[in-house]
């Protein structure tokens, strides 16, 4: 799956690729209860799972990202689930992949493992496992997002590197003021980007809590300075049509830079089909 992999980080360089949305929120708006780990959907009702991935798919998606954001032992051992944790990132490599049309491809994905302050130690063994079973199971490329500043996104970063061989994309969640803007760990964003490149990452980026706009300016002021592909993921703090924040902001990012363009939390599948027509039409 490497060379796979590899095909993709070749892509992101030639055209700008369509990522996918929000899984969690999609879960949700299938009748997920709140509180309850995304992940045990993989084993209980696998159906709404592959289907969000064919949804995306279905709206022009290039790939999409398992549902395995949370399947790190330290997370789910706060849910008592931590002997699930190689049932749930196998399965959902396996559905994703199931779902997954020729051509395009799947991303293991990895999120925060929650822990406060962030403690090196356990993020790099949390990541190095799961990026291990998620190679395992046959995804193209790992992908830890939602990483809150320099200390969690290295310590992320070395872990997956130890697990797996796989292209490893690494994104950051950001904050703004009028004029900067910081992780939420209070770092700069540049400084960060910088060190995941010196350490291997294969891509970095941002995801979450930003809307499209505010991401588009933070690209404007750094993307000159990042030599690997960008990865933009806003999230929709308002909800709306899809013509609305979102889908409006997609032309300014490929404008500033972004390599790689999908949503994060509440952006579905008509959302990135919109979306899709902007990256079809100027992106490409």
């Amino acid at each position: 799956m490497e060379e796979r992999g590899k095909s993709l980080l070749d892509t992101l360089q030639r055209r700008v690729v369509l990522w996918d949305g929000g899984m969690g929120t999609a879960l949700l708006s299938r009748g997920l209860p709140t509180g309850t780990p995304a992940e045990t959907w993989n084993l209980e009702r696998r159906e709404d799972v592959q289907s969000v991935h064919e949804a995306f798919y279905r709206a022009g998606s290039d790939l999409v990202q398992t549902n395995t954001f949370g399947a790190n032992r330290p997370r789910l051992e706060a849910f008592r689930l931590g002997s699930k944790l190689r049932e749930f990132n196998l399965t959902a490599a396996r559905i994703a992949l199931e779902a997954c049309p020729d051509g395009r491809w799947v991303i293991g994905n990895l999120g925060p493992t929650g822990s406060a302050p962030p403690e090196p130690g356990v993020i790099e063994g949390a990541c190095q496992e799961q990026a291990g079973l998620l190679e395992e199971g046959g995804v193209h490329v790992l992908h830890i997002e939602t990483l809150g500043g320099r200390v969690e996104a290295l310590a992320a970063l070395r872990g997956a590197k130890a697990g797996s061989s796989l292209p490893i994309l690494v994104s950051v969640t950001l904050r703004a003021d009028e004029k900067s803007f910081l992780t939420l760990a209070g770092d700069d964003p540049l400084d960060v980007w910088r060190a995941l490149q010196e350490g291997g990452a294969d891509a970095v980026g941002a995801n979450c809590l930003l809307e499209g706009p505010d991401l588009a300016r933070a690209l404007r002021s750094y993307r000159s300075h990042i030599s690997v592909p960008f990865i933009a993921q806003p999230a929709r703090q308002v909800r709306g049509a899809p013509t609305g924040r979102f889908v409006d902001s997609v032309g300014d990012l490929i404008r500033s830079g972004a390599n790689g363009i999908g949503g994060c939390c509440g952006i579905d599948a008509e959302d990135i089909a919109a979306a899709g027509g902007i990256v079809r039409e100027i992106g490409r």
